[in-house]
């Protein structure tokens, strides 16, 4: 209780009291006078003014506690006049400790006083609040954005806000200062989210892989970053409700796994209409090993139809362009090296066009394979000879059967050349498959992308290095950064609530409050909830909605400020 020295006909008395009114009536008392009262109820006017005076009162005061001392006594904080008659009051101030004492003691005062006058009944000060506003909205125009820029306004907020109750200073500024920064920052990522949904913002990652089927969980929506998703990491050890968000992972995950299918295929798609329809076999196929085996189905039967009616002949032009690259291999500085290329290339792919110079489909298939691999062969050599003499002449003899065929198979040539694209994807999908780390053949965007790094053929795993694998890469390494790496064992949620529900688990040893917070937390992590998650978020907007989001998108961080300041004056 704060002590004050009275001063009465030359006379000093330490006085305790709580507040203005009990010590204008300890005076009173000691003087022979009536009590006076509280004083009429304060107008909007002063409200506003009380609240307009409230950060500066609390900077100070925040000033004065860390230790700061102006030197001298201050007489707003350390002198009361009561009247030349009525004797007077000091709190002494010389000190720091005193001078913090007395300003503590005369802001409660001062805020007893003011809420004397309003009353018991008085309900919240929409007056003081205004005037708080007022005299902080240069701060609400602070550039930035997001939960950060709330949450560091709304800590500002907090601490300009005085403490108007006895006790711990510092403890009762810890708890204004986080519980407004708290409001600041929530507000703030409240109204940032509702924007970005409404304004159809969304993620460009997340965006990506829902262009592509994959079921996100409601946490990884807003992706982008990573607090959410690891509080719903965490948040998976908790009984039934961590089953629910763990089944939605694996949902996540096979749902990946079937965009990863239809990103093999989608080459062959592109080419040929029929396929573009059998794509819709892999929505229903299992995933796991039964679905890589439909893909490897799917290039399969597409080779076998644009292999159909395919061939190729030793045109003039083929006869220049090859009898010219063998004259070339000819003059290479290593008589050896001369004679492995006119070898190869006579048992790869001369040997296959028989005695009438014509090749069927499976031969032109087998030929084009053997030059491709000869020419991966070579470029990889450790000898900087092979690479450069023979790795180049076989790239250049596959270059020339390549022309040919899309030359001479103008109808077909499209979808061979889709069906060895689909086939290159498929040896990513087969490897990452087979990873020891993939359980029945369901793989983690970390398995497919670590399969199309080692599959890249180019020197030194180039393509790879420079983000140039293909779409493969772009799948994997975007699900890695959105949905993680995580495929949990099945859940058992479905079993807790079904006994549950026929008394295995008694209800009623369970806090219904923790049972119907866990059950709505969980509900956009159930099958339905998921899809309708996914749904909302990605949803195209009207241009109002869109609007509206950037409206909200202006106001959050505003907004959260307010809700700091109004949290902040709550816990003065």
């Amino acid at each position: 209780m704060p002590k004050f020295r009275i001063e009465l006909n030359g006379a000093k008395f330490d006085v305790e009291a709580d507040d203005e009114n009990q010590l204008q009536s300890v005076i009173a008392e000691m003087t022979g006078q009536s009590v006076a009262p509280a004083g009429p109820k304060p107008s909007i006017g002063e409200g506003i003014a009380m609240g307009a005076e409230d950060p500066f009162l609390g900077s100070s005061q925040l000033l004065i506690n860390s230790g700061y001392s102006p030197g001298y006594q201050s007489r707003r904080f350390g002198q009361y006049d009561e009247g030349d008659d009525a004797g007077i009051y000091e709190l002494p101030g010389s000190k720091t400790r005193e001078l913090r004492e007395s300003v503590n003691a005369t802001i409660a005062r001062r805020e007893a006083q003011y809420q004397a006058r309003r009353g018991p009944d008085a309900g919240f000060d929409f007056a003081r609040m205004g005037g708080n506003i007022l005299s902080t909205l240069p701060l609400a125009a602070v550039p930035g954005s997001g939960v950060g820029a709330g949450a560091a306004l709304g800590a500002g907020a907090g601490a300009t806000m005085p403490v108007t109750q006895e006790g711990d200073y510092w403890k009762q500024k810890g708890t204004q200062t986080a519980v407004s920064a708290l409001a600041g920052g929530a507000v703030s990522k409240v109204l940032g989210g509702a924007s970005r949904v409404a304004a159809h913002q969304v993620n460009q990652d997340v965006r990506y892989l829902a262009d592509r089927g994959v079921m996100m969980r409601p946490d990884q929506l807003g992706k982008a970053g990573g607090f959410v998703n690891q509080a719903a990491e965490k948040a998976t050890s908790i009984p039934a409700v961590g089953d629910l968000i763990k089944n939605a992972q694996r949902r996540t995950v096979e749902s990946f796994n079937r965009a990863a299918y239809k990103e093999v295929v989608a080459p062959i798609a592109a080419a040929d209409d029929a396929t573009r329809i059998m794509l819709d076999d892999l929505d229903d196929v299992a995933i796991g090993r039964e679905g890589v085996a439909k893909v490897k189905q799917m290039i399969s039967n597409a080779y076998d139809n644009a292999l159909e009616g395919m061939a190729l002949k030793v045109d003039d032009q083929f006869a220049a362009e090859w009898g010219n690259l063998k004259t070339l291999a000819a003059e290479m500085p290593d008589d050896a090296m001369a004679k492995t290329f006119n070898s190869l290339i006579a048992k790869k792919v001369e040997n296959r066009f028989g005695q009438i110079g014509t090749m069927d489909g499976q031969s032109v298939q087998g030929a084009e394979r053997a030059l491709n691999n000869l020419a991966s062969k070579y470029s990889k050599s450790m000898d900087p000879a092979q690479q450069e003499f023979l790795g180049n002449a076989f790239k250049e003899a596959h270059a020339i059967f390549e022309r040919a065929i899309i030359r001479q198979n103008p109808t077909q040539a499209p979808k061979y050349q889709a069906a060895k694209e689909a086939f290159k994807h498929y040896v990513s999908l087969r490897k990452a498959a087979a990873r020891t780390t993939s359980k029945d053949g369901v793989f983690t965007p970390a398995a497919l992308r670590s399969a199309v790094q080692s599959s890249d053929r180019s020197i030194g795993r180039d393509a790879f290095a420079t983000n140039r694998a293909g779409p493969m890469q772009t799948l994997a390494e975007t699900a890695e950064r959105v949905i993680g790496n995580q495929y949990p064992d099945s859940g058992t949620a479905g079993r807790f609530l079904g006994a549950a529900a026929v008394g295995a688990v008694p209800l009623g040893l369970l806090n219904p409050g923790t049972v119907a917070m866990g059950g709505a937390a969980a509900l956009p992590y159930t099958a339905l909830g998921q899809r309708v998650a996914n749904a909302a978020v990605l949803a195209r907007r009207p241009e109002w909605a869109r609007n509206a989001g950037m409206m909200l998108d202006r106001v959050a961080v505003p907004a959260g400020f307010g809700a700091a300041l109004f949290a902040g004056g709550a816990n003065r």
